[in-house]
């Protein structure tokens, strides 16, 4: 993380953030977004092949 604030003056891309940050934090911030956030969110996820089980 210092490499990065270093690097990008003191702002930490969202990246970055989001490889340190723990799953639970993540479904945390998820409940917090719109609800049309989530409804683009789970559609971008479903088009992606990797995903996929």
């Amino acid at each position: 993380m210092q490499h990065h604030f270093k690097k990008y003056d003191g702002v930490i891309p969202i990246w970055a953030v989001i490889e340190v940050t723990s799953f639970e934090d993540l479904s945390k911030l998820y409940r917090l977004f719109p609800y049309w956030i989530s409804i683009k969110l789970e559609r971008t996820f479903k088009k992606c092949k990797f995903l996929q089980f």
